[in-house]
């Protein structure tokens, strides 16, 4: 386990974030929300995949929230979609390929904005340095491909939590959710069209981006991890097997389609309003090849929230199972609020592309919010504590593939 961060560099951020709170405005119509930041995730390496999820989406809703009634101005929700799609969807997604670098000790340069070639990117990588961690850990090469993407799909998956819990509202989640979804579902199928870059390598390889397209790549390394290096790749660089992998994926993708928050829903009331239901379907791609999920969740408003899913994950031929399940306190009274998960899962050996023996591994982690604030104040300030505990294994927003015990802290601001 890597060293945890040091206190004194998130004292300064945790500062802002008070000061922030006491600037907001906050209207006697809205009902209490809940913004968390995370601050540390277990490495002294900075923004980790989640990291910048979560801080991201609640930034966002913040933003958002401050419009007010300006938001549903047709201008302003049209401005809101380009800066999203030329800025922060590029942003997180390409910290998301930079993140499992970071996981490695590798340095690189993260440029999330579009260039000329209608590409955003990450240089400052060797290729002998990319071969040595192709040759050495296929799977966390591979996740270095499929990384963006799965940050997506997290964000996705956080957004409609907060729907289907009524933590948010569905009009400040929509543009986004539904850019992303969209987005995921036109990338993974590439394929069904044949669509290639057809990106030239620049002649400085620190120029380079760290992976080209994200699933054709994924798809040529599992299917040839030892062939001579190149990075970018395109259509007419698969072989038909390769091609029939990727035509999978692409197909699959459609069930991304399956979110009730993309068709303007965030989910179902029963029990006379007192209790929310919602469900959705989601694919993507894994280090060892790719995955179909279904999530659900239950909810009362205000007291508690219920998130399971069930994960059916498949390399080359084999399927293996997940199933996970959260459940968080969401009142706003209380000294001290507990959100835990477990996950539990069959995956490949050595996360293999190839095997058909399965490993089974597990996960938890628990993060629990205290409040520092007294019960009156305006603005509630609440420390995060965590933690996560994972055997080796793909679990979606972990540092990295290996077994880990990791710290966490943050803090989280209710008005």
């Amino acid at each position: 386990m890597k060293r945890f961060v040091s206190c004194r560099r998130a004292e300064p951020i945790l500062a802002a974030l008070v000061v922030l709170a006491a600037a907001l405005r906050v209207s006697a119509a809205d009902s209490p929300r809940s913004y968390s930041f995370l601050l540390a995730d277990g490495t002294e390496l900075p923004l980790t995949m989640r990291q910048v999820n979560e801080n991201f989406l609640s930034l966002h809703r913040l933003a958002l929230r401050e419009l007010g009634d300006a938001y549903d101005e047709i201008p302003i929700r049209l401005l809101h979609l380009a800066v999203d799609a030329l800025l922060f969807l590029p942003l997180t997604h390409e910290e998301a390929h930079r993140s499992v670098l970071n996981s490695e000790g590798i340095g690189s340069v993260s440029q999330p904005w579009v260039g000329s070639d209608g590409t955003a990117r990450v240089i400052g990588v060797r290729d002998d340095t990319l071969r040595e961690l192709r040759d050495r850990d296929l799977p966390t090469f591979i996740r270095l491909h499929t990384a963006g993407l799965e940050s997506d799909a997290r964000i996705c998956l956080a957004a409609e939590t907060l729907a289907a819990w009524g933590e948010e509202r569905g009009a400040l989640l929509w543009t986004d959710h539904a850019l992303r979804r969209l987005s995921l579902i036109a990338y993974l199928a590439n394929g069904l069209a044949r669509w290639g870059p057809e990106l030239d390598e620049e002649d400085n390889e620190l120029d380079r981006d760290i992976v080209g397209h994200d699933v054709y790549g994924a798809a040529r390394h599992l299917h040839r991890p030892t062939m001579p290096f190149q990075r970018y790749t395109d259509w007419s660089d698969l072989t038909a097997e390769e091609r029939r992998f990727v035509r999978r994926v692409g197909w699959r993708s459609l069930m991304n389609l399956a979110s009730p928050l993309l068709w303007g829903r965030g989910g179902w009331t029963a029990d006379g309003g007192d209790l929310r239901l919602a469900a959705s379907l989601a694919h993507g791609l894994t280090p060892f090849g790719d995955a179909i999920e279904i999530n659900g969740w239950a909810a009362r408003p205000g007291r508690w929230g219920v998130h399971a899913y069930g994960r059916a994950m498949q390399n080359r031929d084999t399927w293996f199972p997940a199933v996970g399940l959260r459940r968080a306190d969401l009142t706003t009274s209380h000294r001290v609020n507990a959100d835990v998960a477990a996950h539990l899962w069959q995956q490949p050996e050595r996360l293999s592309f190839e095997r058909a023996r399965g490993d089974w591994g597990a996960a938890l982690e628990a993060t629990f919010r205290v409040r520092v604030t007294p019960p009156d104040a305006r603005t509630t300030v609440r420390i995060d504590l965590g933690l996560l505990a994972k055997t080796r294994g793909y679990l979606p927003e972990a540092p990295s593939l290996r077994d880990s015990l990791l710290p966490r802290m943050g803090c989280s601001l209710v008005f």
